[in-house]
């Protein structure tokens, strides 16, 4: 996919409210739970949900992603990874039938 200059995608947008939340220290962070990514050029194409938010002990944010598949595999990365479109990708969400 080629973006327009002055064009920025999801990740690229996640990335600097990412970057400004550290840098300013605001309280809330641009993650959500249930969020969902997608590894950048994995075969697989595995899905993964944030199921987990926090600071570590040296001030970094990290996240708990399980993947969706139904095998039970969690991960733990850091917000700066996870919103690094070289790393993974933001999987829209379906929104729920009314």
């Amino acid at each position: 996919m080629v973006l327009e200059a002055g064009h920025a995608g999801p990740a690229a947008k996640a990335g600097r409210a990412l970057f400004k939340f550290l840098r300013l220290g605001r309280p809330v962070s641009p993650l959500r739970l249930g969020d969902r990514f997608r590894k950048a050029m994995d075969q697989f194409d595995k899905v993964w949900e944030v199921v987990r938010i926090w600071t570590t002990v040296d001030g970094l944010l990290h996240v708990r992603l399980r993947c969706l598949d139904g095998q039970g595999e969690t991960r733990i990365i850091s917000a700066i990874t996870l919103t690094d479109s070289n790393f993974f990708l933001p999987v829209p969400t379906q929104p729920s039938p009314d």
